[in-house]
């Protein structure tokens, strides 16, 4: 009976490319969905911490997330299917500031696939 269950995360978890960190969010709330590895490492998580169902707005950096959020607001009246490349600073579950080069592409609706480039860590400023 169980054997034909639709279990989407294990689909999404599919789609996600592997060479490079990346995940599937949802766009319209916000939340993370599922993400690779990779994606994990660049956002410095560990076994209590994982990015799934994390609120993406929470990882952009606050002087960044006005910019962000237009450009997910965007998405979302558009019929654009692809995100243009942005350069935005994330912030890792270990305070560390990284900029990164996100571009994404729609998977289905407002899940939107991801991906990350990491550019380079950026000094503290506090």
């Amino acid at each position: 009976l169980h054997q034909g269950k639709f279990d989407m995360a294990s689909v999404l978890k599919m789609q996600l490319h592997q060479d490079r960190p990346c995940l599937v969010c949802d766009i319209s709330g916000g939340q993370v969905m599922v993400t690779n590895s990779e994606c994990e490492e660049l956002f410095e998580t560990s076994e209590e911490t994982r990015l799934a169902r994390t609120d993406i707005f929470s990882l952009v950096h606050e002087h960044d997330r006005d910019r962000f959020s237009t450009c997910l607001a965007y998405l979302m009246v558009s019929e654009k299917q692809i995100m243009d490349p942005q350069e935005i600073r994330m912030v890792t579950f270990q305070g560390r500031t990284r900029v990164v080069l996100a571009e994404g592409s729609q998977l289905i609706g407002m899940w939107w696939q991801l991906d990350f480039l990491w550019l380079r860590d950026e000094a503290s400023t506090d």
